[in-house]
C-alpha cells in the first residue's frame, strides 16, 4: 500500500505510541488483582500500573537519600 508521499508503507501494524513498551512477567492471580485495583479505580490497568510503579519507584528513593 502506497502512502500519500508516494513511499511504500512497511509490513505489520503501525507504531500506535511514542513510548517504549516494557513487558513483565506476572502470574494470572496476582494480575487478576492488579485488574481489580485498576477497575476499582476506574483507571486503565495500563495507568494504574505506572502509576503505583512510580509511586512505590520515588518512595523506595526517597528512603535513600
Amino acid at each position: 500500500m502506497k502512502q500519500e508521499n508516494g513511499q511504500h508503507r512497511g509490513r505489520g501494524r503501525p507504531a500506535t505510541g511514542l513510548t517504549p513498551k516494557r513487558y513483565f512477567r506476572m502470574d494470572d492471580d496476582s494480575w487478576a488483582e492488579v485488574v481489580r485495583a485498576s477497575e476499582a479505580t476506574r483507571e486503565t490497568t495500563s495507568e494504574y500500573v505506572r502509576r503505583v510503579l512510580l509511586r512505590d519507584a520515588k518512595r523506595v528513593l526517597s528512603k535513600r537519600s
